[in-house]
């Protein structure tokens, strides 16, 4: 049973992710710590941060990248929650089981509400007029009016 489309190899996937939360938490950290603490800061706390996020954003690619392949079926919210939730609890996994779970959870409730938010923006999911699930003004010959 073969996916209806080719993603990229996994290796190319988790690198492109890793860099990209890299350079993300590098460029938005270097602007926050520097805002307040000046240039020290920066060099004090943006390696820190953007190692970090690149294990974050690294474990995020492959736990969405094997529920893909896992399921054989490419399904954006799910698998982003799935990928968000797992990602959360591994990073904080050594702060205790208890914060793990609790990072799981908003991380996967965060995960799937952006993805939603975000697909539905793309998608462009208002009703449009003349739709086949929308009733037009024409089509309602039970009250007996016409068209204006």
């Amino acid at each position: 049973m073969d996916m209806p489309t080719r993603r990229k190899p996994i290796v190319d996937t988790i690198c492109q992710d890793v860099g990209g939360g890299f350079l993300m938490a590098g460029v938005f950290g270097s602007a926050y710590h520097f805002a307040n603490g000046g240039i020290k800061a920066v060099y004090k706390n943006v390696p820190r941060a953007s190692c970090s996020l690149a294990v974050f954003f690294g474990l995020y690619g492959a736990i969405d990248y094997a529920m893909v392949s896992a399921r054989r079926k490419e399904e954006p919210v799910l698998n982003c929650a799935v990928a968000m939730a797992g990602a959360s609890a591994l990073t904080d996994l050594p702060k205790g089981l208890r914060y793990a779970g609790y990072s799981a959870l908003i991380g996967g409730a965060l995960g799937g509400v952006l993805t939603a938010g975000l697909k539905l923006l793309e998608d462009g999911s208002r009703p449009q007029v003349g739709d086949p699930g929308i009733p037009t003004p024409s089509a309602c010959k039970s009250c007996g009016r016409e068209d204006r």
